[in-house]
């Protein structure tokens, strides 16, 4: 218990596991109370009887119990958990300072500043005199015919 107490994220832990713990121990203990019906071998041909007895109805009487332990079970973690764990020691083992700043520039212009430095690398890597060259070289290596042009393949 004592590293429970020492961890908050332990205790984290242990609020979010015990409500389902719960929730699929009491219904297994509720079907272990119950006697199992003693088995009955199968004969193909045989008729079923008509006063054969049916099986018993699921005994649920024990649900609304169950929901009420549940309920008292995450309000007292809740309460653990939000005495516990704080803010502060979050962010002291996360490695952060608190208050956090606000953000020097919003999403918009941080976008706008990305795109134009973008830009600006891409001109300088590939100026548009240079694509004018490439497009005039093209031009002389691959003429482009008009209609009308008399043209040998």
């Amino acid at each position: 218990m004592k590293t429970l107490e020492r961890t908050p994220f332990a205790w984290l832990t242990f609020c979010l596991l015990l409500p389902g713990l719960l929730t699929t121990a009491l219904p297994l203990r509720a079907q272990d109370d119950e006697p199992e019906p003693p088995a009955q071998e199968e004969q193909p041909d045989a008729a079923v009887p008509a006063d054969l007895p049916t099986a018993p109805a699921e005994d649920t009487s024990w649900h609304p119990e169950r929901d009420e332990l549940v309920k008292k079970a995450k309000t007292e973690l809740t309460k653990q958990v939000n005495s516990k764990i704080t803010k502060e020691l979050v962010a002291k083992q996360l490695g952060f300072k608190l208050p956090v700043e606000a953000p020097s520039m919003q999403v918009n212009d941080v976008r706008d500043q990305a795109r134009s430095q973008a830009i600006r690398e891409v001109e300088e890597k590939y100026p548009y005199s240079l694509l004018k060259d490439l497009s005039q070289q093209a031009e002389r290596m691959y003429p482009l015919h008009q209609i009308g042009d008399q043209v040998e393949l």
